[in-house]
């Protein structure tokens, strides 16, 4: 880190208060300079059901043991699971969770201060059905 007398020194000019300003930007409106949507992400579109399922069921599978922050289960699933396919982003397991949830095979144990916090667990007998 640079001390402000320093970068005075190579502005070669006192800092100004619109030196702290946002940088300037090209044009927004480009595509290529907007956060990446679900359509952006082509590998999405090209999951089979076979796909889902295996996601699925690895999910189910680690919070069959105990329940678990979603967070935790994010983590494995892009860590250390097989069912993993690279290039989906980490809120695509975020909705998959979702889902699950709102299918009843996952259960929300206990809710935390957002979605990445609530502990979930697998639901008893329903996880045959997914």
């Amino acid at each position: 880190m640079l001390c402000r007398a320093c970068v005075e020194r190579r502005l070669g000019r006192p800092l100004a208060s619109q030196d702290f300003g946002s940088a300037p930007t090209e044009d927004e409106s480009d595509p290529e300079d907007q956060p990446m949507k679900r359509e952006d992400y082509g590998i999405i579109d090209l999951l089979t059901p076979e796909m889902l399922h295996g996601i699925d069921t690895a999910m189910i599978g680690f919070l069959s043991s105990r329940p678990r922050k979603v967070n935790a289960v994010v983590r494995y699933m892009l860590e250390e699971s097989s069912a993993d396919i690279a290039g989906l982003p980490d809120w695509f397991y975020m909705d998959r969770i979702r889902e699950l949830i709102e299918d009843r095979v996952l259960v929300v144990v206990a809710e935390g201060e957002d979605q990445r916090f609530h502990v979930v667990a697998a639901a008893d007998g329903l996880s045959a059905g997914r």
